[in-house]
């Protein structure tokens, strides 16, 4: 079965996404970007020119592939139209941004810098804490007030909860998109930050994977005291801890 949508809209799609990771190094290739969605180079230079159709399962597979997100993927799968009603646009647009939210990490640094003693209640403030464009710390900020997590009232920024955490349960793409960013992040700090400023230190156990949801507590609850250790409001600059737990080798199926 051939998707519905219009091929002119997963090209756009594609070339976006491949442009956008080109932006990022120059130097990808085409064949990099096939590999990452798990096509051939020749597939990829069919589709992209219009001389292949795709099927929809093919679609679902390029747009996990892709991390798109929920309005991104409906569009992309064809299952939204130019004509919908305002209820269905505010209801992509929250699905968008809970999305987004668990996906980039950019929110999660905001929310901490707004708690900082040292904070300036300012986007260009946030934007040269965290080393971003303006225009992604005012998208992030407008998504935060939309989700009512965070408040501008008197031109202080005001978070609305205290915490905010995220379940195993929640949508895993987001998740998914959320520790791609972090394994990037890890990259690049590994080799541009002194070893004064960063800690990556790994360890092999021999452990029962029947016990992973065991597991899976103690490292949350080892993070949560982390934090209550440690983190501050004065001078405190945003730090991410990642923790990662997987098997060396695959269980038998």
């Amino acid at each position: 079965m051939t998707i519905k949508g219009s091929m002119s809209v997963i090209q756009e799609v594609l070339k976006e996404k491949l442009l956008e990771l080109q932006i990022k190094n120059p130097r990808l290739s085409n064949r990099y970007f096939a590999q990452k969605l798990g096509i051939s180079s020749g597939a990829l230079s069919e589709i992209l020119k219009g001389k292949r159709n795709i099927s929809k399962k093919l679609a679902a597979k390029l747009a996990a592939r892709m991390e798109l997100g929920p309005s991104e993927t409906a569009r992309f799968l064809g299952e939204v139209s130019f004509q919908e009603s305002e209820d269905e646009i505010e209801f992509l647009q929250l699905q968008d941004d809970k999305f987004h939210l668990i996906a980039d990490w950019p929110h999660f640094a905001i929310l901490n810098l707004i708690k900082s003693d040292l904070c300036i209640h300012k986007p260009s403030w946030f934007a040269q804490q965290l080393n971003l464009p303006l225009k992604t710390i005012h998208q992030c900020l407008d998504r935060l007030i939309r989700l009512e997590l965070v408040t501008f009232k008197d031109k202080k920024y005001r978070r609305l909860a205290p915490n905010f955490k995220t379940s195993d349960e929640m949508v895993n793409l987001s998740l998914r998109k959320s520790h791609m960013e972090d394994l990037d992040m890890m990259r690049e700090h590994l080799l541009s930050s002194s070893i004064q400023e960063r800690d990556f230190t790994s360890m092999v156990l021999l452990l029962d994977p029947k016990k992973m949801a065991e597991f899976k507590k103690w490292v949350r609850k080892t993070q949560d005291q982390f934090a209550l250790r440690f983190e501050t409001t004065q001078l405190g600059f945003p730090f991410r801890l990642t923790m990662g737990l997987f098997p060396l080798k695959k269980p038998q199926s």
